[in-house]
């Protein structure tokens, strides 16, 4: 996700969800937004009433400005735009040829709503959206079917001077795209109708082949370049104009396509990669468990009495339980006792599925642990603040039961296992970033080991 929640305050008078930013500027102070750091307002456009929206520009072209009309009607929000003093996305290099109007949701999810066709300085845009809650901003893009918005945004509506707002802190994805300007402070104004479409069919095939389509889809990769070759020769022929118009269209659309598709390849070889050296690991670890069991046998025969049966039980388990969970999972020793990490990529994205590889690991886990007498499991749910307080908690206690029912099923007694629910409350790191946030989304086992914390009590 591009974009992160930030909670805040609401009062009567707002009619927008919650904002906050990292460092508070004036709103009718700031004409320019200064930095990469981009703040996003969300509002409620109410039923049947029209609202006008005033768009601010970064740096990236300080002089631009933009007008929205916004009315909600019959279940659809119908949005006027209008840009001005704007220059085309032609000047910042590389990949990138026009701009987009995108949607972001309170969540954090955005949708493409259309794209700019300059005429000089000047554009206008007229589309519709199912969403009620919204932010807008404008970005410099590769082609106009792109489905995530680019870190170039040069425009972003403002927030209402009726109340506090809620807004979305842009975190867009680095590198994605080439480019050889940051701004167009200098750049020439342009004139005339600014057509693209040539310069976006071209793009969105270069993009394709990046991506891998190549290896993983080929067929529409072939289909994209035979499309884009045949508007090239129409715009040699003088059979079009410079656009390439629908050929130019159809081309991008193929090659957006494949891009998709390849990108989709990609993941699903580096997760069977992933699920291949997985079983390979846990076919090693088959072996080292059937010696590990023969020597904690050996080692329990020999020992004289009870007491230090148990004793040495209990330590060999410790020590090999450690190392054995470790090579499956991430283990460390904690006071609290051995704390088993699952990350959240065991789990389908918002999910509290177990995937395959997810149940193969805690089945071994559950071998082990059927090893070893006396030991207690606490499940603990932890996710990211992502989304709110309540839907976190909620998925944190599904995603932890689905585990203490895979244990319990795997063998594990019942009485052993419970389950809590932390939600967003126990980060492991900042959840200002992409890293920080993959951390906090896990589930985790603590394993104490109570015939040991038994023996310690006094006798009465």
């Amino acid at each position: 996700m591009q974009f992160q929640t930030f909670k805040f305050r609401q009062t009567a008078v707002a009619r927008a969800g919650v904002l906050a930013l990292a460092l508070t500027l004036p709103v009718a102070a700031q004409t320019v937004i200064p930095d990469e750091t981009q703040f996003v307002p969300t509002f409620v456009y109410e039923e049947k009433k029209t609202e006008g929206v005033d768009f601010i520009p970064n740096y990236r072209i300080p002089e631009a400005s933009g007008e929205a009309k916004v009315e909600r009607k019959r279940g659809m929000t119908e949005i006027e735009i209008e840009l001005d003093e704007m220059k085309t996305a032609l000047h910042f290099g590389g990949d990138y040829a026009t701009y987009v109007l995108w949607a972001v949701s309170p969540e954090g999810e955005s949708s493409n709503l259309g794209e700019f066709i300059l005429n000089g300085n000047r554009s206008k845009l007229d589309v519709s959206t199912h969403l009620q809650t919204f932010g807008m901003i404008v970005t410099a893009e590769p082609h106009f079917m792109v489905t995530s918005p680019s870190r170039f945004i040069v425009l972003s509506n403002a927030p209402d001077d009726a109340g506090d707002a809620a807004a979305l802190r842009y975190v867009g994805d680095e590198g994605v795209y080439n480019y050889t300007n940051t701004r167009l402070t200098h750049a020439p104004e342009s004139s005339g109708d600014i057509q693209t479409g040539v310069r976006q069919a071209n793009v969105a095939v270069q993009l394709a082949e990046r991506a891998g389509a190549a290896q993983f889809a080929p067929g529409e990769l072939a289909e994209a370049r035979k499309a884009l070759d045949a508007m090239i020769l129409a715009v040699e022929d003088g059979a079009l104009d410079r656009s390439g118009g629908l050929l130019a269209r159809d081309a991008i659309r193929i090659a957006a396509r494949a891009e998709k598709l390849a990108k989709a390849g990609v993941a699903a070889a580096a997760m069977e990669s992933e699920r291949q050296e997985f079983r390979n690991a846990l076919a090693r670890l088959n072996q080292e468990l059937d010696a590990t069991r023969i020597t904690l046998e050996r080692e329990i025969a020999m020992a004289e009495g009870r007491q230090v049966r148990l004793e040495v039980a209990l330590e060999a388990a410790r020590e090999r339980t450690a190392e054995a969970l470790d090579r499956i999972l991430d283990t460390r020793e904690t006071a609290q006792g051995l704390i088993v990490s699952l990350p959240d990529v065991l789990f389908d994205t918002g999910q509290s599925t177990l995937k395959v590889e997810t149940r193969e690991a805690l089945a071994r886990v559950a071998g082990i642990l059927q090893l070893i007498p006396g030991f207690q499991i606490q499940v603990e749910g932890h996710t990211d603040d992502v989304g709110s307080a309540a839907y976190n908690q909620s998925l944190a206690g599904d995603r932890a039961v689905s585990v203490q029912n895979y244990l319990v099923g795997a063998g594990v007694p019942a009485s052993n296992v419970r389950v809590v629910a932390f939600g967003e409350s126990r980060p492991l790191a900042s959840n200002l970033t992409a890293e920080g946030r993959e951390k906090n989304r896990r589930v985790e086992l603590v394993i104490t080991d109570v015939a040991s914390q038994a023996a310690l009590l006094p006798e009465e």
